[in-house]
């Protein structure tokens, strides 16, 4: 099944690993893992990221591809990224659902929340600046 892996590389901890040499080798180990079609290193609303053309015979083979703490105390190396209407809205029915919101910021580009699946999958809602 090919696919679109789209990776952000957060700013600290990639300089960090920049700094201490070990950028290149995470970054190796990734493709190594994937052996993409075609890479795109891109910015994407101010971060670092990638976005890779791979050819996955079995989804359920998504290694965990880089360490970062990006993803909370996530047990997925993934994170699934809602686009809401209306963060605010969606925010309420989450917590009268007795869903625990991690976090809320405000970037120039959008407005971001996180939340923790019941399978410990940490979850991205964001909505997008002007909508």
């Amino acid at each position: 099944m090919k696919m679109l892996l789209d990776i952000t590389l957060p700013h600290q901890p990639f300089n960090a690993a920049v700094k201490d040499g070990t950028a290149g080798s995470k970054l190796n180990r990734i493709l190594e893992a994937t052996k993409p079609e075609a890479v795109y290193f891109t910015e994407q609303h101010g971060q670092r990221g990638a976005i890779l053309v791979v050819d996955l015979p079995d989804a359920s083979k998504l290694p965990a591809l880089v360490d970062t703490t990006y993803f909370g105390q996530s047990s997925s190396s993934l994170m699934i990224n809602y686009r809401v209407a209306n963060l605010d809205r969606m925010l309420e029915q989450l917590r009268k659902s007795g869903v625990k919101i991690e976090k809320v910021e405000d970037y120039a580009y959008g407005r971001f929340a996180w939340i923790m699946d019941p399978e410990g999958n940490r979850i991205e809602l964001w909505e997008p600046k002007g909508k």
